[in-house]
């Protein structure tokens, strides 16, 4: 797991305390022997693109920067100050996030705005993360109520009808018009049809059941699901449903031969609603900024 970027303040230093000046690349790199760690660590990446571990150490930066520890000499390159070469000197007690806000009144400037009446607590992770898992939460509420709003008003035929615009929506079919709705007596297990191709050559099955939390799709129903596709000559199918499936249920559909056999539940059924805009809006948008170095560039 990558340290809080606090835990950066003085491995950076000691890396600075040649007084040599290297660029935020190369204090990355050298960090590493600081805090060795599985590789899959250092390559996590955040939604925004950026890896985690770079975020951080670019935060440790900042705020050494800001606290007059450590100066920005060129574009994504540091130096040590005098001030900080002054708190290496000095290793005698613990030096947590509170100590260097305590100690330097700049830092704890930089990080409590002058406007707020009353100081929040420091966070250990980046503002980037902060936003981040802000938005998580947010999409695990969203798929609760999303699910609440399925189960207690949707009935099954508009589910169905819910099943297929969903995956119009993830970009199957030619058009409107490629997607068949068939729920109803008699259909055979197959409650919706998606034409791949404009002649309907190859064709996706759909099967969707709109059931309560504890009702599983047993291994029984995706038998008769991959048999009515056989029925229909093809070899594609998606079953759908608000709950989720037994384990038998699911080697079924792994094991099956004759077709490919894609399964989704209710928690993936949200996740792919929200990431599709299907039965959900867009509530506000926010932009995140930085500075544009290149704009600062000199020719």
């Amino acid at each position: 797991m990558i340290p809080p970027f606090h835990k950066f303040f003085i491995p950076t230093l000691e890396i600075l305390q040649d007084e040599e000046i290297r660029r935020s690349s190369e204090i990355a790199e050298l960090l590493k022997k600081s805090y060795p760690l599985p590789e899959e660590d250092y390559k996590e990446v955040l939604k925004s693109g950026e890896t985690r571990y770079n975020n951080r150490v670019h935060w440790c930066l900042t705020h050494l920067k800001h606290g007059g520890l450590i100066e920005s000499v060129s574009r994504g390159c540091y130096g040590i100050t005098s001030v900080g070469l002054d708190e290496l000197n000095d290793l005698s007690e613990q030096k947590d996030m509170k100590y260097f806000l305590e100690k330097y009144p700049a830092l704890d400037e930089f990080i409590h705005s002058k406007s707020n009446e009353k100081k929040q607590p420091m966070s250990e992770i980046t503002p980037m993360e902060l936003i981040e898992s802000a938005v998580e939460a947010n999409e695990q509420t969203l798929k609760s109520d999303l699910m609440k709003m399925i189960y207690q008003n949707v009935n099954w035929s508009f589910f169905e009808h819910l099943v297929l615009e969903l995956l119009s929506a993830m970009g199957y079919g030619t058009d409107r018009s490629s997607l068949k709705y068939t729920g109803k007596p008699g259909d055979q297990g197959i409650d919706g049809e998606i034409s791949e191709d404009a002649l309907g050559f190859d064709k996706i099955f759909i099967q969707a059941k709109h059931y309560s939390k504890d009702n599983k799709v047993t291994d029984k129903e995706i038998r008769n699901f991959i048999g009515s596709i056989s029925i229909k000559g093809g070899n594609k199918g998606v079953f759908i449903t608000t709950s989720s499936f037994t384990d038998k249920a699911i080697e079924a559909a792994r094991s099956c031969n004759s077709s490919k056999i894609i399964l989704i539940d209710g928690e993936l059924l949200a996740q792919y609603m929200i990431n599709n805009n299907v039965g959900v809006a867009i509530s506000n948008t926010y932009h995140i900024k930085k500075v544009d170095l290149d704009f600062f560039e000199e020719d």
